[in-house]
């Protein structure tokens, strides 16, 4: 996944963290540009948008992951699966046709189970 702001820590270990979160990036991109396939499942870490963010801090959104909405639209992204935002109330949101889940454990208290 990517973040929006790298952490203090991070940043201190990863002096080039940036540029991962940057090629992440475009490789994610070009993926989904090129794959064919009747689904298209994105699975990630970090957040995706911020509105399975609701309930976290606000001074915190930014490590919490990336809005990659624009990476729906543009690439016809079915579903968006994610974890880490663990002090959420939203588990599931739909931007355009992509239906986006938080799956973090502390959200959903158990397991997720998504229908394709």
């Amino acid at each position: 996944g990517v973040l929006h702001t790298p952490t203090k820590w991070q940043l201190r270990n990863y002096p080039s963290i940036m540029q991962i979160y940057q090629n992440r990036i475009r490789k994610i991109t070009r993926y989904f540009e090129t794959v064919e396939s009747e689904r298209k499942v994105l699975l990630t870490h970090y957040a995706t948008c911020r509105e399975t963010l609701v309930g976290e801090g606000e001074e915190y959104l930014d490590e919490l992951g990336r809005d990659l909405s624009e990476l729906f639209w543009s690439c016809s992204i079915d579903i968006s699966i994610h974890g880490h935002a663990h002090l959420s109330n939203v588990r599931s949101t739909k931007i355009g046709k992509t239906r986006v889940y938080n799956v973090a454990f502390p959200v959903t208290s158990g397991c997720t189970r998504i229908e394709l």
